[in-house]
């Protein structure tokens, strides 16, 4: 889990043993921000 969100590729539903857990990881990328004082 650590290697996929260190990388930042995208993934949906990603499940991951975490000990005697089960993680679903999803992650994708966020659109850039404008400059500060514009609203969006």
């Amino acid at each position: 889990m650590k290697a996929l969100l260190a990388s930042g590729r995208e993934a949906t539903d990603e499940v991951h043993l975490a000990g005697e857990r089960l993680i679903a990881v999803n992650q994708r990328p966020t659109g850039a921000r404008e400059a500060p004082g514009k609203r969006w």
